[in-house]
């Protein structure tokens, strides 16, 4: 059996190997026939890029100067193969570490599956990606607050309190350098009641406008905020004056404050226990004043603990003005039995005269409470304790003496320089009626 296996080889054994080599080629013929090499494309192929340390590591960021760049390559492989690739089975890479100085990194793109059956894999375009490096950058800002939307009219933000104030970023120099400031902005609209909160830290531009940064990176990305809400109140306002014009000089009775009432924001508790702004008298003081006194107070120096100006714009300052001007004078006649005799012993009688019925009063005053003066209506007394006419024992001599008189004027009216002196003759009683003018 075996020498007839031999013998089939080494007859004619050139003829043999012919056939054989045409069997192998029909073979291969057949195989590219039904699985032949072919070329594809694929897009849209994400670059990521690698040895990132090699930037960072350096202090430095970097930026795929066109992001979500992609890439596409041309596949030459059997058709059974390219049957069997997607996309996502190839890898495309730039590697950070061969960075050139125009910022420009080479891509390669790698096969996941089947990497040693691809004949060939060719970048279409493109095969650079461009990178954009430079310095990393922190800062440390304050965070600030603002709100926005409508309150009740009775209602204003009072004090706004963060639990942490301050954030730090960090990202590159060039976007870094673009924020202007960190802050939290809170909804108010509506509200009645104090607000507790958690917002989300912004970073805004020199214009306030929002930058929306994914690469600059932020310490903490929202803070705890509590917003008072201050109750709104307007209060009248009260005043006075202290001390006398120079003499010969009267108020006039017009006072005027400008403004006459304020408004007022605090807590609720403060604002419900307040219901006017008391200036003191004390603050306003015309002593010696020949002309209309106006005194500035500041509204913030009355104010109880707990409480503010509602208008930020409010300086606060109130005038206060006392109208003075100077006196009006002219003499009236007062009828002598309008003097009454104060404080004359028991046993005694007194009888006013030397002035005849009547007397000659010298007044001051302004306005139509002069100018209606009734003279009747100012009334006279003497008091004879006052004279200085008892003797140690307290007795008191029958006898004339000179008495001045004292007056009580209308309301708005003074009397003027001269004094009234009148004669008070004094008896005792005889047990008649004495017809005494005035005695008491």
């Amino acid at each position: 059996m075996k020498n007839k296996f031999i013998d089939f080889w080494t007859r004619n054994p050139l003829l043999k190997l012919i056939s054989l080599g045409v069997a192998f080629f029909l073979w291969l013929v057949v195989v590219n026939y039904d699985d032949p090499m072919m070329s594809k494309t694929y897009s849209s192929i994400p670059i990521d890029l690698t040895n990132v340390s090699a930037i960072t590591d350096a202090g430095k960021v970097y930026e795929m100067e066109d992001a979500g760049e992609t890439v596409s390559v041309t596949v030459k492989a059997k058709r059974s193969i390219q049957n069997s690739l997607g996309r996502d089975d190839f890898r495309a890479s730039a590697d950070l570490s061969r960075v050139d100085e125009n910022g420009n990194v080479p891509i390669e793109v790698k096969a996941i599956r089947y990497s040693d059956r691809i004949d060939s894999i060719n970048i279409k375009g493109k095969t650079t990606v461009s990178v954009i490096i430079e310095p990393l950058k922190e800062r440390q800002l304050n965070i600030q607050v603002s709100t926005k939307g409508d309150l009740p009219e009775e209602y204003k933000v009072g004090q706004v309190t963060l639990d942490k104030n301050v954030v730090k970023i960090s990202g590159p120099q060039s976007k870094v350098d673009q924020v202007a400031s960190a802050g939290v902005s809170v909804d108010v609209s509506g509200m009645t009641q104090d607000i507790s909160t958690s917002e989300d830290v912004r970073l805004l531009d020199a214009d306030g406008s929002v930058l929306d940064f994914d690469d600059v990176q932020l310490s903490r990305i929202s803070v705890g905020v509590n917003v008072q809400l201050w109750k709104i109140k307007t209060l009248p306002v009260t005043y006075g004056y202290t001390g006398e014009p120079a003499e010969g000089y009267a108020t006039t009775g017009v006072i005027t404050c400008v403004p006459d009432s304020i408004k007022v924001a605090g807590v609720a508790s403060a604002v419900d226990k307040i219901n006017s702004l008391v200036v003191p008298s004390t603050a306003v003081d015309i002593t010696g004043s020949v002309t209309d006194r106006s005194v500035t107070v500041e509204a913030t120096d009355y104010l109880p603990a707990g409480l503010t100006l509602a208008d930020e714009d409010d300086t606060g300052n109130i005038l206060i003005t006392v109208g003075i001007s100077i006196l009006n004078k002219r003499t009236v006649e007062v009828p002598v039995a309008n003097v009454r005799v104060a404080n004359l012993p028991e046993g005694l009688s007194a009888t006013v005269g030397g002035l005849g019925e009547m007397m000659a009063v010298e007044v001051q005053g302004l306005g139509e409470r002069f100018e209606n003066l009734e003279p009747h209506a100012i009334m006279g007394s003497i008091d004879v304790e006052q004279l200085g006419i008892a003797k140690e024992d307290g007795t008191i001599e029958p006898g004339a003496y000179d008495a001045p008189i004292t007056f009580e004027f209308p309301e708005g009216i003074t009397g003027g320089d001269n004094n009234v002196v009148a004669q008070l003759i004094i008896h005792r009683n005889d047990g008649e009626q004495t017809g005494d003018n005035g005695a008491e």
